[in-house]
C-alpha cells in the first residue's frame, strides 16, 4: 500500500525488477571479488511470490486448509497441486527421516 491505497501491478513489477537488478549486481560484484562464477537470479513476476509463499508455509508446518484460505483457493487441490513445490532441501530432509528409520531398524 502507498498512502493507504494498493499500489498498481505495474508499480509492484517495477519494484521487483529493481530488487532483482540490485541483487544480481551485488552478487556479481561479490563473484568478481572472489573470482568465482556468477549466476544471476532469473527474472520473475509477482505471481511467482504466491508459489513461494505457499511452499514456505508448508515447510513451516502451516496446515493445508490454512494455506488454502490465505491464497483464497476454492479447492485444496489447487493449493497442493499447483502452488506448492518441493525444494531440494525439503526433499533431502524427508529422505533423512527415512534413513534414520532404517538405522533404527538395522
Amino acid at each position: 500500500m502507498k498512502n493507504g491505497k494498493p499500489i498498481s501491478e505495474r508499480a509492484f513489477q517495477v519494484t521487483l525488477d529493481g530488487t532483482e537488478k540490485a541483487i544480481n549486481k551485488k552478487c556479481e560484484n561479490i563473484a568478481k571479488k572472489n573470482k568465482t562464477s556468477f549466476e544471476p537470479i532469473p527474472h520473475f513476476y509477482p505471481h511467482a511470490l504466491r508459489h513461494t509463499f505457499a511452499t514456505r508455509c508448508f515447510e513451516a508446518g502451516i496446515e493445508e486448509k490454512v494455506v488454502q484460505g490465505f491464497l483464497g483457493h476454492y479447492s485444496i487441490a489447487i493449493t497442493l497441486n499447483l502452488y506448492t513445490h518441493v525444494t531440494d532441501d525439503k526433499a533431502k530432509s524427508e529422505m533423512d527421516k527415512l534413513q534414520n528409520l532404517y538405522r533404527e531398524i538395522i
